[in-house]
């Protein structure tokens, strides 16, 4: 108030001469003192607001340190309960490695068991193998009395003698003739093959048809409780004669005969004519078939020499011959000449068997115990041989191989003797004495006897009782 009196003083004029520098240096330190409150009061402003944010700065900082506390603590408590879940882990784990081993070891001890058992296993199986019997089934067709059952006894039974009285057959029967053992060492398996002999009168040819079709339908093996019996017709022997076999009311033979011309025109015409063949010889038949074999039997009954009866039975059969021929294709055809009653040929027959059917498996047993003495006989002397024309020439070198040795057989001198000595003069026939078998027509050289082609005197030996294993 006392400002704004002296400033009305001042403009009324008063007395005073320093009113207005008066007023002015009050009104300036005035404005001083309000720039120095405005400025104050700004620098607290100031000062509160930068107090504020390092206050607001500083709690941020301090939640942020609690959060990572807290986070450090959470991150710790889950550590610990990993840390923990990881002992129980371990701790299973721990027992499972225990009972993993408790099981090996059980196992180890199972195994060695095992090993044990197995071994007993091969011992039991090398003294007591497993069997099994493999069938190979062979049809023999012939007419009545054409000597198609002395032929099936002959072969399934050496000891039979008397074939006079035999009753006649017509429809299918079988009979069994073992041929050989084989042992499989390895899978401990005793493998008997035989032969199943099928008999047909030729007179009930379409039975034999449809029987055989039968057997050849199922396109694979049969096999139960150990038997295995091969699908089809592995072998056909067709059975014919030259014949009637004439004899007394003792039941003896009464002399020799001729050819019978209406008999064998009755085989050729009625029984096995050319348009029958491809009836009974089809192609469901041939596809199982191995081997067929013509039997033309009774040629002891026939007067005349041996060689000449054999060529002219085989010329009496020609067209029934060549139209099995024909008919089988690729299936072999053998032709055989012989007797059921005097043995003649049976034994070639056998073989031919034997080595049309049998597979190569079964040869290495029995069957091939000749061809096995043969090359180790050979090989024997050969290094004997050499030996001792080593010991000659008083070397010490080792025998030479038996491939640069060769050794000439032993029957290689007889044969030469043979050839150089005169023709022999034919020994007359002893009363009662059987029939000299055809030549080439006894056993196969790997069987003991002459090689095809070779003259051969006496009655074809008849199988031991121990070839039938």
């Amino acid at each position: 108030m006392a400002f704004l009196s002296l400033l009305a003083q001042a403009d009324n004029g008063g007395s005073s001469a320093y009113a207005y520098p008066l007023f002015f240096g009050i009104l300036a330190a005035l404005i001083s003192v309000l720039f120095w409150l405005y400025f104050r009061l700004r620098e607290q402003r100031q000062r509160q607001q930068v107090q504020t944010l390092l206050n607001e700065q500083a709690l941020r900082e301090q939640q942020g340190r609690e959060q990572t506390e807290r986070s450090r603590q959470q991150e710790q408590a889950q550590a610990m309960l990993l840390l923990q879940k990881a002992e129980e882990e371990i701790a299973n784990l721990n027992g499972q490695v225990l009972s993993k081993t408790e099981e090996c070891t059980q196992l180890g001890q199972e195994r060695s068991r095992l090993l044990i058992d197995k071994k007993d296993l091969e011992r039991h199986k090398d003294i007591n193998p497993s069997s099994k019997k493999q069938i190979y089934n062979v049809a023999i067709i012939g007419i009545e009395g054409s000597g198609k059952t002395a032929l099936l006894l002959r072969m399934i039974d050496p000891l039979v003698t008397d074939i006079s009285n035999l009753v006649q057959t017509g429809l299918d029967e079988a009979y069994d003739r073992p041929v050989t053992i084989t042992h499989n060492h390895q899978d401990s398996l005793r493998v008997e093959h035989v032969f199943r002999l099928h008999e047909w009168g030729g007179e009930h040819l379409v039975e034999a048809q449809r029987d055989m079709l039968k057997m050849c339908q199922r396109d694979v093996n049969v096999e139960k409780d150990g038997v295995v019996d091969l699908a089809g017709i592995q072998g056909i022997i067709f059975t014919v004669d030259l014949g009637n076999d004439k004899r007394d009311e003792q039941g003896r033979r009464v002399g020799k005969q001729s050819f019978n011309q209406e008999r064998i025109r009755s085989q050729l015409e009625e029984y096995f004519s050319p348009h029958k063949l491809p009836f009974l010889l089809n192609d469901t038949v041939l596809s199982r078939c191995q081997i067929v074999i013509l039997f033309i039997n009774k040629i002891d009954l026939l007067d005349g020499k041996l060689e000449d009866c054999r060529r002219a039975a085989e010329q009496h059969y020609q067209n029934l011959i060549l139209g099995l021929r024909r008919t089988c294709g690729s299936t072999p055809v053998e032709v055989i000449v012989g007797s059921a009653d005097t043995d003649i040929s049976l034994t070639k027959v056998y073989s031919s068997l034997v080595r049309g059917i049998m597979p190569e498996s079964a040869r290495r047993g029995n069957l091939g115990k000749a061809e096995q003495l043969k090359l180790a006989v050979s090989a024997g002397r050969q290094t004997v041989g050499a030996m001792s024309l080593n010991r000659d020439r008083g070397g010490s070198r080792p025998p030479a191989s038996p491939a640069a040795a060769p050794v000439q057989s032993p029957a290689a001198p007889l044969a030469a003797a043979a050839a150089a000595s005169p023709a022999a003069a034919p020994v007359p026939p002893v009363p009662g004495a059987a029939a000299p078998p055809a030549a080439g027509y006894g056993p196969p050289p790997s069987l003991g006897g002459p090689a095809n082609g070779a003259p051969r005197g006496g009655v074809a030996p008849q199988p031991a009782a121990s070839s039938l294993h």
